[in-house]
């Protein structure tokens, strides 16, 4: 017959050797790195919101939340109707899905928000889970 075939297995090319997981890493996080250089991002991947610091010492910047809430079964209507009448919260409505009540949350700034959700949100009997979105305008 003939030679053996050699064995290619853990190879990165034709005959070299193969990459070393500390040698990917570095692999990956590089080109990440330039990604994120290419794209005008810089080092920082996290979104940057610029906000009015006038606006914000006048004290007319509202904070909006959507809260997603989970209900114990069976409560879900009963939790809406009750967070309709709680300061601070503009609507509160059962829906379909995972979720089973959605309410919007207006405040002046984030702390008051996480304030009003603690405070009066969680409190509201039936309520199982919270989970807050923080609307970006």
């Amino acid at each position: 017959m003939g030679a053996p075939a050699r064995r290619t297995r853990g190879r990165s090319g034709p005959g070299r050797s193969p990459l070393s997981l500390p040698r990917r890493a570095r692999r990956a996080r590089r080109a990440a790195a330039e990604r994120r250089q290419r794209s005008g991002r810089g080092d920082d991947p996290g979104v940057k919101v610029s906000l009015n610091p006038a606006a914000i010492r006048r004290g007319d910047f509202d904070m909006k939340a959507y809260v997603l809430i989970n209900a114990s079964p069976g409560h879900a209507l009963d939790v809406a109707q009750a967070l309709q009448g709680v300061q601070g919260i503009t609507a509160a409505d059962a829906i379909t899905g995972e979720y089973d009540v959605i309410a919007v949350c207006e405040a002046k700034d984030v702390a008051s928000i996480g304030n009003l959700i603690v405070e009066q949100v969680q409190k509201v009997e039936g309520v199982f889970k919270t989970v807050t979105c923080l609307a970006m305008r």
